[in-house]
């Protein structure tokens, strides 16, 4: 029996109604259903979080921005929403986090952070809308507790992995924006209050997302996506947010979530990026040159424009030693649209293996760790 026949992917599948299918790994698209019922919208907003409850099983973190179930929002902005932390095991609610009916969308972006206040576990941020502006809840993932906030403008996206200003604590890169007439811009925060250490000028991004330092200057760096620049990827210092280098130019529908750290995949030491290319191809970016490492055709789709919907990266699957990439994408099977997860070696780009999801309105993917104990890298996807 061959790597692909024993390793058929596990999925997890959130819905409106948070429905769960986890496919069988040695029959294809079997499925387990089970339930859990959240409600709202939590197909975008989901991350791996690392083991919060000690049971040895990583755990997940949803948004449910438009939970109906939560209070209205003081400002017309719709419902407050929620966020909830989900057992990787069984998703039994582990924490469940609803903000003040002064926010809005709660949820419409999670982070599962690097650990900020060291004890050890993997922290949550949780972005919501604050009448004209944003708001950012930082929560301990070991206790549940919240560690700090902050608010400011609008924010589309934050990050967290690497320490800018050498405190010994991970620092947040955000995406903020004043309405729709100023901004996007990129601003690096401390993981200790939030306060701003660095606002980078002269990219309007979509997205940003932290690295290590590719520059050699002892600081951390970034990388952004501006659709202003063309859709160009952009690598930028860390420590005065100038431009290193360009990469790739990304297209098709942008958002906080196309582009995502893929792990090292060329073997030099900085962490490279995933993100969507022409033709409903993936590219892999080297964080170190701009050059492109791999480029990956998605199956084809009877509608090439839109086919490729999510992806991730940074786990290995056929355990060579170098991260993998998993892609969601509509694609053409038996004559009809449906959605399907492929995963591809971080080697050489070949393609490891695919799984036909349900519901058919899949939208987002993101590698979970090893759900059921297996060895293999399991991913969770999202649905709305």
């Amino acid at each position: 029996m061959n790597y692909k026949e024993r390793h058929i992917a596990k999925t997890i599948h959130f819905s409106l109604l948070l429905f769960l299918s986890i496919s069988c790994p040695n029959r294809s698209n079997a499925q387990y259903p089970v339930t859990y019922s959240a409600g709202g919208y939590g197909g975008v907003a989901i991350d791996a979080l690392g083991d919060v409850n000690g049971d040895g099983i990583e755990d997940i973190v949803v948004g449910y921005p438009t939970d109906p179930t939560t209070p209205q929002n003081m400002n017309n902005l719709g419902y407050v929403g929620s966020t909830s932390v989900l057992s990787g095991a069984d998703l039994t609610p582990i924490y469940t986090f609803v903000g003040s009916t002064s926010l809005a969308q709660y949820g419409k972006v999670v982070v599962a952070s690097e650990d900020l206040n060291g004890d050890g576990v993997k922290d949550i941020l949780i972005l919501s809308r604050l009448g004209g502006g944003g708001h950012i809840d930082v929560f301990s993932g070991l206790s549940g507790t919240i560690l700090f906030s902050f608010s400011g403008q609008i924010f589309d996206a934050a990050d967290v992995l690497s320490d800018y200003n050498s405190d010994g604590v991970p620092d947040i890169i955000t995406v903020e924006r004043q309405g729709f007439a100023v901004g996007p811009y990129t601003r690096i925060r401390s993981g200790i209050d939030g306060s701003i250490l660095l606002s980078v000028s002269g990219v309007s991004p979509e997205n940003a997302v932290s690295l290590n330092d590719i520059s050699g200057d002892g600081v951390p760096d970034l990388v952004v996506m501006d659709p202003n620049a063309g859709a160009e990827i952009q690598f930028l210092s860390g420590f005065d947010g100038s431009l290193l280098h360009t990469g790739q130019q990304t297209v098709g529908v942008h958002s906080p979530f196309h582009l995502r750290r893929a792990g090292d995949l060329d073997g030099d030491g900085s962490i490279d990026v995933v993100s969507p290319g022409a033709n409903g191809t993936l590219v892999v970016t080297s964080s170190t040159t701009g050059a492109a490492i791999h480029t990956i055709p998605v199956p084809p789709s009877t509608n090439p424009s839109s086919s490729l919907f999510s992806f991730d990266g940074g786990m290995d699957i056929n355990q060579d030693g170098v991260p993998d990439i998993v892609g969601l994408s509509i694609s053409a099977v038996n004559g009809a649209s449906q959605r399907v997860v492929t995963y591809y070696s971080g080697s050489d780009a070949s393609m490891l293996g695919s799984v036909l999801v349900s519901p058919p309105n899949s939208i987002a993917v993101r590698f979970a760790g090893n759900l059921d104990q297996d060895g293999v890298p399991d991913f969770v996807v999202g649905t709305t």
